[in-house]
């Protein structure tokens, strides 16, 4: 099979594809470091990254029932989901497929569900 070596070298360095985030952990143990965290810049980055992470998740997930179903736990499909469901899978969708379909979305509705999103923690990462 011609695939067998390439799967062998794959199974060997899939190990390692966290070695940078393994590195980082290390670095914080051994050395101590305190980093200092603010939630409220968190999500203020996330706010203006946002066109640019929907971008990423539109061409990773661009089905929009698909999201909606593993989003609500279950169907949305038309002659699958129950009448009781409709409302959710609808609002589900038009959510979706507003965001996938309009830019401007992201400053408007988008920023508003981040500002809806409560923070907590100490802002310490020890």
């Amino acid at each position: 099979n011609r695939r067998s070596p390439f799967l062998r070298v794959l199974s060997t360095l899939g190990k390692w594809s966290l070695a940078d985030v393994l590195v980082v952990c290390i670095l914080i143990a051994v050395l101590h470091l305190d980093w200092k965290v603010n939630p409220y810049e968190i999500r203020s980055g996330l706010e203006n990254e946002l066109p640019t992470i929907l971008q990423y998740v539109k061409g990773k997930y661009p089905d929009v029932n698909k999201n909606c179903e593993q989003l609500l736990g279950y169907p949305c499909e038309i002659g699958k989901a129950l009448v009781i469901h409709y409302p959710q899978c609808i609002a589900c969708k038009t959510l979706v497929s507003n965001a996938y379909t309009h830019p401007d979305w992201t400053t408007s509705e988008g920023k508003d569900i981040m500002e809806g999103i409560e923070l907590g923690g100490g802002g310490n990462a020890q």
